[in-house]
């Protein structure tokens, strides 16, 4: 089953505007265009870009941000994305892992994509059910819809791409 919801107008943390110049400048612009990802793994299937997190656990401020500025990344300047968040690694999170989510998904619905969450384990879809972050149910108060699997994440939102 495939739930898809809406949020609107909620305030969330935007990505940091960088300011810097000079040689460091140049540099860390080459990194942020080849990003290396600590804490996910990149790849396309049939158009819908598939993500997926590595960390067992995503409990603590600083993973979590820089799971964030990692999630923002790898979307990068891409316009209209199709995205799946696979927590298949992911045994545990704690709500300070929202903040990540829901900035993430700010910014893919800016762009004009979507994001779809898939693979919750028991823990993890507790704690995003118990928050109202996601649920086997639609409604427009609940931020993520959600798949059984990456397959079948894929198929939804490539459906839901060719039916535009």
């Amino acid at each position: 089953m495939i739930v898809t919801s809406e949020l609107t107008n909620v305030a969330f943390a935007s990505l940091p505007e960088y300011t810097g110049g000079g040689l460091s400048s140049f540099r860390r612009l080459a990194t942020m265009a080849q990003p290396d990802f600590k804490h996910l793994k990149r790849r396309v299937e049939q158009g819908v870009l598939v993500l997926t997190l590595t960390d067992v656990e995503i409990t603590s401020e600083g993973v979590t941000e820089d799971l964030r500025l990692e999630l923002l990344g790898a979307v990068g300047s891409q316009d209209s994305p199709k995205v799946v968040i696979d927590f298949q690694a992911v045994k545990l999170i704690s709500t300070t892992c929202l903040r990540a989510l829901l900035s993430f998904r700010r910014h893919v619905r800016e762009k004009g994509g979507q994001p779809l969450l898939c693979n919750l384990g028991p823990q993890v879809a507790e704690v995003l059910f118990t928050t109202r972050m996601a649920s086997t149910t639609p409604s427009a108060l609940i931020p993520f819809a959600i798949a059984p699997d990456v397959p079948a994440a894929v198929d939804h939102l490539s459906m839901a791409s060719s039916q535009r």
